[in-house]
């Protein structure tokens, strides 16, 4: 979400070939992790003010770039709120999502199943607040994702989905780098959990 939560990211080795580089979510941008090659990189919470909020305003970009600082300008310009407010709270870099690797190429993916961004909702009647939870699902199809999803918070009152969307299609796959690349899915059952930078780093 910008104001930003989480960011995606994957690399193009030198025989031009892409490869993930890390997954992570939560609030906020960057140390200079590794910077290595071309990233999808979502930016979930990215927040800022509106005019018309009495809050703070959160949302979810996808951008590929070789390193954070490169989506901060197209981060800006797509930024709907107040000016001069915009920060992002979190980023990832995306290599694996829920038992798969996860790499970019120039081809579409021949594979049968895809990788879904999820945002769920939901209450657990102490907090004044809809609970979300935000998380990538691998599924044949939306409804395969939403049911995945939704297993994972069996203990929340009135749990919905409140955005489902194809990476594929949400994600900015030929923003920057100038060329239209694919998510491409490879079964890694033994992958980590992703790790998360998150600080917060105003983008004025």
């Amino acid at each position: 979400m910008l104001g930003a939560r989480a960011s995606v990211a994957a690399r193009r080795d030198g025989a031009g070939r892409r490869n993930g580089d890390g997954i992570v979510d939560h609030r906020a941008a960057a140390d200079d992790h590794e910077r290595r090659g071309p990233a999808v990189r979502q930016h979930r919470e990215t927040g800022g003010e509106h005019p018309s909020a009495h809050v703070e305003v959160h949302d979810v970009r996808f951008v590929v770039a070789n390193r954070i600082e490169d989506t901060y300008d197209r981060l800006r310009t797509n930024w709907w709120g107040t000016p001069g407010t915009l920060h992002i709270d979190c980023w990832a870099e995306i290599d694996r999502a829920d038992g798969h690797a996860v790499a970019l190429h120039a081809a579409p993916s021949a594979g049968p199943e895809k990788l879904w961004f999820v945002n769920l909702g939901g209450y657990d009647g102490v907090d004044f607040a809809e609970q979300h939870k935000n998380m990538f699902v691998v599924a044949g199809s939306a409804r395969d994702a939403k049911a995945r999803a939704l297993g994972t918070v069996r203990g929340w009152k009135d749990a919905h989905r409140d955005d489902l969307y194809d990476a594929d299609a949400v994600f900015d796959l030929d923003a920057i780098m100038g060329e239209r690349l694919y998510i491409h899915l490879t079964r890694m059952p033994d992958a980590t959990a992703p790790r998360f930078t998150c600080r917060y780093t105003p983008l004025k």
